[in-house]
């Protein structure tokens, strides 16, 4: 029976399957793992971490890329007693003649491979229906500060505190969030992380609006929410601002305005247009969605 994933677990699988070519890269995102002591041990060439399958295979998966012929690797399952329905924990032993050097991690690439892996390491964040926070923990304020830095160096504002003898590197805001999740890779779950936000903003506008017509209200968010879905997937696998004037036009203001009826919505543009000229306009958008997606899933079937 397949587990149910927390929204955290599941970016983490996304993550955990992104195919990395260079070693360079790989080796950054190997030391952004084993930066985070709680999930990695290092005893000559021998590194050890210990964590649900998703990390471990992960580890294997760079090691093999950086270590060329000279490894040899060892995997243990094992169950932690009192825990039943839980992931197993999974330990991983690495013997690695060479690769285990300090990164290079001065170009954009390698330093957000290196917060990939951290990440995945320790990492977690809050179901966006709870509010947004992610955050990464280490144990040394060393290894804090750099990941500090690495999210600043990418237009962000994170946060680092000590908890309990921990140090702890958060984000508060919503779109930085997402953005963090743009920039490590995780393309499928910052989607899925603005359509919760969404629907968590426009939970917000109908608990305001209990006083209007029900069952019109909730018709029209439900639209509202497929059209924002349909507009972000647009947004990211082909950009808004290389619509057509009239839909990138309506796609901004749908955006922005997620609380307005299809009619409204007409009133808000530049220059207005009907309801009928309006809702044309969202059904070319749902199409070019579709469209867009299912070209997105050939390629990655490929």
């Amino acid at each position: 029976m397949k587990r149910d994933l927390t929204f955290s677990q599941s970016v983490k699988e996304e993550l955990s399957a992104i195919r990395v070519k260079d070693g360079v890269v790989a080796r950054a995102e190997l030391a952004g793992i084993t930066a985070c002591r709680w999930s990695g041990e290092s005893t000559g060439g021998t590194v050890t971490v210990t964590g649900e399958p998703h990390l471990a295979r992960r580890f294997l998966y760079l090691s093999k890329l950086i270590a060329g012929g000279s490894r040899e690797n060892r995997v243990y399952f094992s169950r932690p007693s009192g825990n039943r329905g839980r992931p197993p924990r999974v330990s991983v032993s690495v013997t690695i003649r060479s690769g285990l050097e300090e990164p290079d991690l001065r170009s954009r690439e390698t330093r957000r491979a290196f917060l990939r892996g951290a990440f995945l390491a320790r990492g977690s964040m809050c179901d966006p229906f709870s509010g947004p926070h992610l955050e990464i923990v280490f144990d040394s304020r060393k290894q804090a500060d750099r990941a500090f830095s690495l999210i600043r160096m990418e237009g962000l504002s994170p946060g680092v505190l000590n908890r309990r003898g921990e140090w702890v590197v958060y984000l508060k805001k919503g779109d930085e969030i997402a953005e963090f999740l743009k920039l490590v890779g995780a393309y499928r779950g910052v989607m899925e992380y603005e359509d919760r936000r969404a629907r968590r903003n426009l939970r917000g506008t109908v608990n305001r609006l209990v006083n209007m017509d029900g069952a019109n209200l909730s018709r029209s968010v439900e639209a509202s929410l497929r059209q924002i879905d349909e507009i972000r997937i647009i947004d990211e696998l082909l950009g808004i601002d290389r619509l057509p004037t009239a839909l990138r036009e309506i796609a901004r203001a749908r955006l922005d305005n997620p609380e307005l009826t299809i009619e409204e919505l007409g009133t808000v543009l530049a220059r207005p247009v009907s309801k009928s000229a309006v809702n044309h306009r969202l059904r070319r958008l749902s199409k070019l969605a579709k469209r867009l997606l299912e070209t997105s899933q050939q390629i990655r079937r490929v």
